[in-house]
């Protein structure tokens, strides 16, 4: 019920406001513009971002400023403003080398490589992806590279390369069957189902179907 959440989080901001508490106040705006995000309201969504960016700058909180930067280009990847959404991961990825953190530079890399496919340019995107993807493995952080192998099904699909689609996909899948991450299996599921649709392989398709109607569900 993002309504009762929405509620929560303003009244809780009223509440950091009028304790002048900076680091609550942008933690909340971010959590607000996550909220917006998801229910696809992107100029809200933006918005409290930038209320967000304001206070984290003030306190010179680079962590936090990073986390913005990275929620903003999401939502301008979802907006189709692959430039911005491009600048936006780029400086996210600066302040994260800067700070040492391993899982976040993979994310950005994730990010940045799934924007350069989104804008045609396949040979940066791959390097990309292949840096996060080679992180992940070598950290041995299994949910993650079942996200890694999503997005190189992404790519593969831009590419329309069904083959190395099918590959990744499958890969994706697997490790979501054996670690139990259903919101991606359920993601996975109906892409499979596509493209075996697409195929004419109605067995399949009708299979990984099921799949996703019961685990979107549950």
């Amino acid at each position: 019920n993002y309504s009762e959440v929405l509620r929560i989080a303003f009244n809780s901001l009223k509440y950091f406001i009028s304790t002048n508490d900076s680091l609550q106040i942008a933690n909340t705006y971010n959590s607000i513009g996550v909220t917006y995000k998801i229910l696809e309201n992107y100029e809200k969504s933006l918005t409290y971002y930038n209320l967000s960016d304001e206070y984290f700058k003030g306190k010179g909180d680079k962590r936090g400023k990073s986390r913005i930067l990275n929620n903003k280009g999401t939502v301008f990847l979802n907006l189709k403003k692959y430039q911005d959404a491009l600048e936006n991961f780029k400086k996210s990825l600066e302040i994260e080398r800067e700070i040492g953190s391993a899982d976040n530079i993979s994310t950005r890399y994730n990010n940045i490589g799934l924007t350069y496919a989104y804008l045609g340019n396949y040979e940066s995107s791959i390097y990309y992806l292949r840096l996060c993807h080679n992180r992940y493995k070598k950290a041995g952080n299994l949910i993650e590279l079942a996200n890694s192998y999503e997005s190189l099904a992404q790519f593969y699909d831009l590419k329309k390369d069904a083959d190395s689609l099918e590959y990744y996909l499958l890969k994706s899948y697997k490790l979501c069957e054996q670690l139990n991450i259903k919101r991606l299996k359920a993601l996975v599921a109906f892409k499979l189902s596509e493209l075996y649709k697409s195929k004419n392989d109605i067995k399949k398709a009708f299979s990984y179907l099921v799949v996703y109607k019961t685990v979107d569900d549950s």
